[in-house]
């Protein structure tokens, strides 16, 4: 199964803090604190996608085995 039919065109949900790029700027957001919660979302639902397992989730994302590990410790999702 297609990794993109699950995340749709990537583009984050509506929220209201995602609804403008001027929402970004008036409540003061961090653009580090949001790109990195749009990769773990990306990187959860890869591995929701795989039912789990990781080489699967990596070939999905299209990136080697052991930098989706590198990112699933740093967002703690191991």
């Amino acid at each position: 199964k297609d990794l993109t039919v699950s995340l749709g065109s990537g583009a984050p949900d509506q929220s209201p803090s995602t609804q403008s790029p001027l929402n970004f700027f008036y409540k003061g957001m961090s653009l580090d604190a949001e790109l990195a919660e749009y990769e773990r979302r990306i990187l959860r639902a890869a591995l929701d996608q795989s039912g789990g397992a990781q080489k699967r989730a990596a070939e999905a994302l299209g990136i080697n085995y052991r930098i989706l590990r590198h990112r699933l410790r740093k967002y703690e999702l191991t």
